[in-house]
């Protein structure tokens, strides 16, 4: 559940970056409505979807909405590990990875945090196997994360994940 300081400290970052934005943080009931369609996030869920929204939108966000639009659907375990290998891939190190990863896939992130992509098996070839050793780990931790999950509707808002 979102911290009402962390919750406060989100909508301090957008008013920091959209100088113009009409919402009125001192403003009790529009800070209650707000909250109260934002509470059901994690504190580091929030930040990422605040900063998610600063770097993808000119424009201020005008409900809760908006930002609930950024939260991703469920991927099924191997659409997942498509983007997943895709951007190991195109990455050049571990560190090039995991910053990757952080930066453009935030809900897949905290599967691949401990990974150590330059330290995995070679095939016949000398070639990195990346599929193999990785990609049945996460599709298992994935699916396990999944069942562990229920879907319910806020509002008009897309269907959120909530721990079950």
């Amino acid at each position: 559940m979102l911290d009402q300081k962390t919750f406060l400290q989100g909508l301090n970052y957008l008013k920091a970056n959209y100088i113009n934005w009409s919402f009125d943080i001192h403003n009790d009931i529009a800070l209650k409505v707000w909250y109260k369609k934002l509470s059901c996030l994690e504190d580091a869920t929030f930040m990422q979807l605040i900063e998610l929204y600063t770097d993808k939108s000119k424009f201020a966000p005008q409900s809760p909405a908006d930002l609930l639009n950024l939260v991703p659907q469920d991927l099924a375990p191997n659409d997942a590990w498509d983007i997943i290998y895709a951007i190991i891939l195109r990455t050049f190190n571990n560190s090039s990875f995991l910053n990757t990863m952080a930066k453009e896939q935030p809900t897949l992130y905290p599967f691949v945090q401990f990974w150590d992509i330059e330290n995995v098996s070679k095939d016949s070839e000398g070639n990195k196997c990346y599929g193999y050793q990785f990609g049945r780990q996460f599709k298992r931790e994935y699916q396990t994360y999944l069942n562990s999950k229920k879907l319910v509707r806020i509002g008009n808002s897309p269907v959120m994940l909530i721990e079950g």
